[in-house]
């Protein structure tokens, strides 16, 4: 189902499908207005250096490049290197933060080449009450989850609550059994995380993969804010959330996320099950809160999903978001723009779109519903 509120646009230039079938041509444009979506103003961005780097600097900068280049991303039919610059006022710290007690705030570091083991790369923590961190993370390896920052709570009794956390995360990886390129939360309560994720991931050869960049599991945290570029999980089965990986939420508090924007991430399978990859971007099995405002925009374009043919090619299709269950709200305020260049897919939930009439939401790819029972859904505008 599709709930639709108030004058704000909302284009509709593909497919939209509940049950697997076609319930609107291509080019429909959906709103109280019903008006052709040739008159919509909102389109994506152009890609190029300029972009780039106002979108991520000034820590990290862009030049063009070349596939043989290294610290590339390939985004939307070019390849870009990008440069990390440290802040005069930062320390650079070699060796990995263990703690077992509470932390203070950590602020003004550089986590920086640590190859961890299990799930300590550059902040550990277990079940301990942790202040904000302030930190960059940058090719950071460990052996289970969370190559940047690991924290977790007691599953049974205790969930710790973390501060803030800011920060760039730059080609952190790991190839473990939990998950988070960057960072992995597990049962752990806290508010914010902002920053820029470019080029972390997780790779796997025999288990599965989750969370490229961000790996969540039965946490309460209220937003993300943040550019999530070319991150990615790799598996020989399950690869599930390229950028990020939401397992469930406790008490009704959902994740979040307020001008964020997702290019050229993506989950890839080695396997001819095509269910085996999903979520190009997002990956969530609950429900899932997008915000544009503040004449900012959030923007998913060039994600995918890749699984093998019988021939044992690579099969690409677009993929923003795969959720399975609940609601994915959809919110554009104050000359906010959501736009989606690619496809969202999911089973049994329901996108609700709410927002004013000085802001865009546009969908450029199809939206794929298919109920528990496998009925087809409906439009509702309310």
């Amino acid at each position: 189902m599709i709930k639709g509120k108030n004058t704000q646009p909302i284009y509709c230039n593909s497919s939209i499908k509940w049950g697997g079938v076609e319930r609107f041509s291509t080019a429909l444009f959906l709103s109280f207005l019903f008006i052709s979506p040739a008159f919509a103003t909102t389109t994506t961005p152009e890609i190029n250096t300029d972009y780039l780097n106002e979108l991520t600097g000034p820590k990290v900068t862009w030049e063009t490049a070349t596939e043989s280049d290294s610290d590339i991303v390939y985004i939307n039919g070019a390849y870009y290197k990008y440069t990390y610059h440290k802040p005069d006022d930062y320390t650079e710290m070699n060796t990995g933060i263990d703690k077992n007690d509470d932390v203070d705030n950590i602020s003004s570091v550089v986590f920086k080449d640590i190859a961890g083991s299990d799930w300590r790369g550059g902040f550990h923590s277990y079940s301990r009450e942790m202040g904000d961190i302030k930190a960059d993370f940058v090719n950071n390896s460990s052996g289970g989850g969370g190559a940047a920052v690991y924290l977790t709570g007691d599953y049974y009794s205790y969930d710790p609550t973390v501060g803030n956390i800011t920060g760039t995360f730059i080609g952190n990886h790991t190839d473990g059994y939990m998950g988070g390129g960057a960072i992995a939360f597990d049962h752990v309560l806290g508010s914010s995380i902002t920053g820029n994720f470019i080029n972390n991931y997780v790779q796997s050869t025999n288990s599965s993969a989750t969370g490229g960049a961000i790996y969540i599991c039965g946490n309460v945290r209220k937003n993300i804010t943040g550019n999530f570029i070319g991150n990615h999980v790799q598996a020989a089965k399950r690869a599930v959330g390229g950028a990020i990986y939401n397992m469930f939420s406790y008490y009704g508090v959902y994740l979040t996320l307020i001008n964020s924007s997702f290019y050229n991430n993506y989950a890839q399978t080695e396997s001819t099950d095509k269910s085996y990859a999903q979520g190009g971007a997002i990956y969530s099995s609950d429900s899932l809160n997008i915000i544009a405002n503040d004449g900012k925009q959030s923007v998913f374009s060039g994600n995918k999903i890749i699984y093998k043919d019988a021939e044992g090619n690579d099969i690409e299709e677009s993929n923003a978001i795969h959720i399975n269950k609940g609601i994915l709200s959809l919110s554009a305020i104050d000359n906010g723009q959501i736009i989606f260049d690619d496809g969202i897919s999911g089973g049994n939930y329901t996108i609700n779109i709410d927002g004013d009439d000085s802001s865009t939401i546009i969908f450029n790819a199809p939206i794929e519903v298919v109920s528990a029972d496998g009925s087809l859904g409906s439009v509702t505008q309310t």
